[in-house]
């Protein structure tokens, strides 16, 4: 997310990535070591993708202002999260080694990651950065604090497999906003992707504002 974390810095948002991919030995693993990172008070959190199962117990750990969903797994208000039993088939249908499942970019048909990632520089990095995940690591629930949709919290959704999630962050009365792109607009339309955030964020009100 450094694209990202560069297009913040020209809203003058003081912002920090957030690497936990040596933790990835279990979920719990991931989330102790990413809760050890995030030392400032009251945070902002922006979570993309699979990160967004964890951002509720983040949020609620670190006593964040806020937490945004840029199309992001949306956990249950009240119960606990578990991978969805068409994930597991799909994942179970790719080869493992040594217990672990392919670079994320090799789920797909080849191709796509062009598609998402046209800048070949910056597909290198993307690739150069990407983990891979043991199998097992799908095994587990996320405890999830009660309530915690009542609490600020905005989404974004980037392209059409989080519309679902985005149409639960409406009916909790969350700010949202959908963009016509692609899962990667991270990387790839990070300006864009921005704006999108800090207009979010702007709708919480001024109690959740990062400081510059």
């Amino acid at each position: 997310m450094s694209a990202l974390a560069e297009a913040f810095d020209r809203f003058r948002w003081n912002t920090a990535v957030i690497d936990s991919t040596a933790a990835l030995q279990s979920p719990s693993s991931f989330l102790q070591r990413t809760i050890e990172q995030i030392t400032w008070p009251q945070p902002l959190l922006i979570g993309h993708s699979g990160a967004g199962a964890f951002l509720p117990t983040l949020a609620a750990r670190t006593h964040a202002v806020a937490a945004v969903f840029v199309d992001a797994v949306l956990p249950p208000a009240n119960a606990p999260f578990r991978p969805t039993p068409a994930f597991v088939e799909f994942i179970d249908t790719l080869p493992t080694v040594d217990g672990h499942l392919p670079k994320w970019s090799e789920w797909w048909p080849a191709g796509t990651i062009e598609e998402l990632v046209s800048d070949g520089n910056a597909r290198d990095a993307v690739l150069a950065d990407m983990p891979t995940v043991k199998r097992s690591f799908y095994d587990h629930q996320l405890e999830v604090p009660a309530n915690w949709s009542n609490q600020p919290c905005c989404y974004l959704q980037l392209s059409p497999a989080y519309a679902d999630e985005c149409d639960r962050a409406v009916q909790w009365d969350w700010p949202t906003h959908r963009l016509d792109g692609r899962h990667l607009d991270i990387i790839e339309r990070a300006d864009v992707v921005a704006l999108q955030v800090v207009e979010l964020v702007e709708r919480l009100g001024q109690d959740v504002q990062p400081e510059p």
